[in-house]
C-alpha cells in the first residue's frame, strides 16, 4: 500500500470504531510496526486531522478537510456511477484527465476529482476559478441517445445539483439556462459537458462539474458564492460529491427511459423562463423572452424578430 492508501486505512478504522484504538491493534490490521502508525497519525494531523492519542491509543475527533476515498465509497449507493474513482491533489482540469481515461476506454460512470486545476475551464472556453475547498470533477458518460439530443446530459446534470443541494442544505436553489445552479441569484456550480462523437454515433461524454463548496473565496467579478458562506459552516464534500453521483445515477436512467420528464423537473426549476434574456453566442447575441425548452433542451427565445431557438451560449438574465 501508498502512504496515502495506509493513512486512508487508518482513518477508516478509527471512524469506523468510534472510539479509542491502540496503536498495536492498528499496526495488526494494517501489517505495519507501531512506529509506522504513530508517524502516520503525525502524517494525518499535519493534513488537518484532529486525532486525539493517549495511553488508550488514537481516537478520532474529526477527519481532514480532503476528498477521501472510503468516504465518499460509504455514501455511495450507485451500481456504476464513482465506483472507479480517481482522487488528485493538483491536475490541470479535470475533463482532460477523464477524456484521456476515456479514450483509454475507462468504464462509464468513472469519476476524476481534483483538491485542485491548474487550468480549469468553463463554458465557452472562460477560465474556472478552481482554488481549494471546492468539488472540482468530471464523471465519464456513454449515453445511448442521438447526438442532437446531447444537451439534455448537461440539463440533467444541472438538474441534480440543485436538486441535492436543497435537500442536503436547504438552500432555494433554481437553475439558469443551461446549467448554472443559483441560490439568491448567485451561482454556486456550473457544468460543462464535452462530447466526443462520430458521425451521428457518440463515442463518449466527459461532464466536469464545479460546486462552490467551502473555497476561502472567489472571485467577485465571477457572481459565485460559496455553500460555506451561505449556511455559516463547511460541508462534507466527500457526503456532497456521494449525493451528487447518487442522484445524477437515477437521473440518468429517468433521461434515458423518459426524457421529457426530466425536461418537466428541469423547466418548473428553471428561473429562465418567462424572463428578459440576453443569449451571449460565439458568433452572435439575441435577446428576447425565453419561452419554453425544446424537446433537444435548447432554449426557445421570443425576439421582435420571431422565436429563435438557442442551443448553446451565455445567458444574462436582464431586467424586466
Amino acid at each position: 500500500m501508498s502512504g496515502e492508501e495506509v493513512r486512508e486505512r487508518i482513518l477508516g478504522i478509527l471512524e469506523e470504531r468510534r472510539g479509542y484504538v491502540s496503536g498495536e491493534e492498528i499496526a495488526s490490521l494494517l501489517g505495519i510496526t507501531r512506529s509506522a502508525v504513530w508517524k502516520h497519525v503525525r502524517a494525518l494531523a499535519a493534513e488537518g486531522a484532529e486525532i486525539q492519542a493517549g495511553s488508550r491509543g488514537y481516537r478520532l475527533i474529526r477527519p481532514p478537510d480532503r476528498l477521501l476515498r472510503y468516504r465518499i465509497l460509504a455514501g455511495l449507493r450507485t451500481e456504476r456511477f464513482g465506483r472507479e474513482l480517481h482522487l488528485h491533489a493538483l491536475v490541470d482540469s479535470t475533463n482532460e484527465l477523464a477524456k484521456r481515461l476515456a479514450r483509454a476506454g475507462a468504464p462509464e460512470g468513472t469519476v476524476v476529482c481534483a483538491e485542485r486545476q491548474s487550468a480549469g475551464r468553463g463554458r465557452m472556453g472562460r477560465s474556472w476559478h478552481s482554488p481549494p475547498g471546492g468539488l472540482w470533477f468530471s464523471l465519464v458518460l456513454r449515453p445511448l441517445m442521438p447526438l442532437h439530443r446531447i444537451n439534455l446530459v448537461s440539463l440533467m446534470l444541472g438538474l441534480g445539483v440543485a436538486q441535492v443541494v436543497e435537500e442536503m442544505y436547504a438552500l432555494p436553489a433554481v437553475l439558469k439556462w443551461p446549467n448554472d445552479v443559483m441560490v439568491h441569484r448567485r451561482k454556486v456550480c456550473g457544468v460543462l459537458v464535452e462530447t466526443e462523437a462520430e458521425p451521428e454515433a457518440i463515442r463518449f461524454v466527459v461532464a466536469g462539474v464545479g460546486v462552490n463548496a467551502n473555497p476561502e473565496s472567489l472571485p467577485e467579478e465571477l457572481g459565485g458564492v460559496s455553500l460555506h458562506r451561505l449556511l455559516g459552516r463547511k460541508v462534507d464534500r466527500c457526503e456532497l460529491l456521494a449525493g451528487l453521483l447518487n442522484r445524477f445515477e437515477e437521473l440518468y436512467g429517468v433521461l434515458h427511459r423518459e426524457p421529457e420528464r426530466v425536461l418537466e423537473m428541469y423547466s418548473e426549476r428553471c428561473s429562465t423562463l418567462g424572463r428578459r434574456v440576453r443569449i451571449e453566442g460565439l458568433e452572435e447575441s439575441i435577446a428576447g423572452t425565453a419561452l419554453s425548452l425544446g424537446e433537444d433542451g435548447s432554449l426557445l427565445v421570443e425576439t421582435p424578430r420571431g422565436v429563435r431557438r438557442v442551443s448553446s451560449g451565455m445567458c444574462v438574465h436582464l431586467r424586466h
